[in-house]
């Protein structure tokens, strides 16, 4: 799961939490404990709501907001056991995948050819055996042989590597440095 897929989901989950508090938040109505001329008796397991003079009139025990709660408090641990369940089979889903990928890697990485390095062979010899990448001196340049048994230097089965530059003009004399002082010969 990406990143942004990732947030998009907590942003879900959270909307959907939020939903659920607000409907969990309304408790079920309490029971009207007393009747009188001022509030009549009912049952709440009608349909429709109590009204809100009916409400204010029953009376809450603590009883009552301790039930009230724990099923809150239920409810929503069952919703986060639900998420998590959910959660933890797409992460092992995923890891199932990033796992199968890793083996597919792992097997192209097992069908590679061998690694190989330039070898340096020194001055070239006409009579001498050459292999790919092997790097020979010719004339103060250097040479790579592009394959197998590559033949003459220089030639369509070497390539250049380094090339020996001309030799440069002939700089200005120097000052004269100075005369050599008295040599003693140090003995052990």
């Amino acid at each position: 799961m990406s990143p942004d897929e990732l947030r998009a989901h907590i942003a879900e989950v959270a909307a959907a939490h939020d939903r659920f508090m607000s409907e969990a938040a309304r408790p079920a109505p309490p029971p009207v404990q007393k009747s009188g001329p001022d509030v009549p008796a009912r049952s709440y397991d009608a349909a429709e709501a109590p009204s809100e003079d009916e409400l204010m009139a029953a009376p809450v025990t603590g009883a009552l907001l301790v039930e009230t709660i724990a099923q809150l408090h239920t409810q929503l641990d069952d919703a986060i056991a639900r998420e998590l369940r959910g959660l933890r089979e797409e992460l092992r889903a995923e890891i199932k995948q990033s796992e199968l990928e890793l083996d597919e890697l792992k097997t192209e990485l097992r069908n590679l050819p061998p690694a190989r390095s330039p070898r340096m062979r020194g001055t070239f010899n006409p009579n001498t055996e050459y292999s790919q990448l092997d790097v020979v001196a010719l004339n103060g340049s250097s040479f790579i042989a592009l394959g197998d048994a590559p033949g003459a230097c220089p030639g369509a089965n070497w390539q250049l590597v380094a090339s020996c530059g001309r030799r440069g003009s002939k700089g200005k004399r120097g000052e004269r440095g100075r005369d050599g002082g008295e040599h003693r010969i140090l003995a052990n």
